[in-house]
């Protein structure tokens, strides 16, 4: 079985993240402030946005599959995010 991130770390409410986010893990659920899917390439310009959403309720127990390049919550609790390289 193949692991799809790196590291692991838990982000407080009204945090920006930056970087390469594989997943979001919600385990109490929360709203997000703002949320950017795509690929991120660490000191590149060629990062790739596919979507962008905002002000989004988030059930207790949801995961959120990436590519993500950019995460915020505004609402709710920490959150579990799994990512590889460096977050900004």
């Amino acid at each position: 079985m193949a692991i799809d991130h790196e590291k692991t770390s838990i982000h407080a409410v009204n945090t920006a993240i930056t970087g390469s986010i594989s997943k979001i893990n919600f385990v109490q659920g929360g709203v997000i402030d703002e949320i950017t899917f795509g690929k991120y390439v660490e000191g590149g310009t060629n990062i790739t946005h596919s979507h962008k959403s905002t002000d989004t309720l988030v059930a207790t127990g949801s995961v959120i599959d990436g590519p993500i390049v950019y995460f915020k919550s505004k609402g709710g609790n920490a959150t579990l995010v799994h990512y590889n390289g460096n977050l900004v």
